[in-house]
């Protein structure tokens, strides 16, 4: 399936990225696994060898967008496929204990990280044939929307795709999907996903979901 085909995916050091990258990989992909630590880089290098670039960055920073352009440039002629997945866990459960401080820091990686990548893979994601924006989790929703209208009438295909309650560090106590799992459902929905589905809400193995 893969046939040459590559992939971006945004926190790729460990929990569901990391699972996203393993099986994109183990599939054939070309990945480009974007992590935010050098020791994460090695080891996933060390992993997958030459068909495994990845790239280290911080999508809380402009600098980011720079730093991806570079790596597509000197490693792909298209993108077939993005996955915004990084985010951070929220560290107060109260709204008496949130901190303006954590709202800021969250938003800087949940939303504007999903556009910087967004804004810098596009010139590469209107290369193939077709392609997809997959944005992990509601609170991405609006850039799924927004990013929609921006790549209309393109080969470009934009979902809001929620992976379930997976089982990671920041996942939730009533959490029951395991990383690797939560994958391979999102790669086994790329496969079969519809290039007019744009704008849409979806949970690999369930369905679409509402607004």
């Amino acid at each position: 399936m893969s046939a040459n085909r590559s992939v971006l995916i945004t926190g790729a050091g460990r929990g569901l990225g990391e699972a996203l990258q393993s099986a994109f990989a183990a599939d054939g992909w070309t990945n480009l696994p974007l992590v935010r630590k050098a020791e994460q880089s090695v080891r996933l290098k060390e992993r997958w060898g030459g068909a495994c670039v990845p790239i280290v960055a911080d999508l809380s920073s402009d600098g980011a967008i720079a730093t991806i352009e570079k790596a597509l440039g000197e490693n792909v002629q298209g993108l077939d496929v993005l996955i915004n997945n990084a985010g951070l866990g929220g560290k107060a459960s109260r709204l008496a204990d949130v901190t303006s401080g954590e709202i800021l820091e969250l938003f800087g990686v949940h939303c504007l990280g999903a556009f910087r990548a967004t804004q810098a893979a596009a010139p590469w994601l209107r290369n193939p044939d077709r392609a997809f924006v997959i944005n992990v989790s509601s609170r991405l929703g609006s850039l799924a929307r927004n990013a929609s209208g921006e790549f209309a009438g393109s080969n470009v295909s934009v979902f809001a795709v929620h992976p379930g309650k997976v089982q990671t560090a920041s996942g939730s106590s009533d959490a029951d999907v395991p990383p690797a799992v939560a994958a391979a459902r999102i790669l086994r929905w790329l496969d079969a996903a519809e290039r007019d589905g744009s704008a849409r809400f979806v949970e690999p193995g369930v369905g679409e979901l509402p607004w």
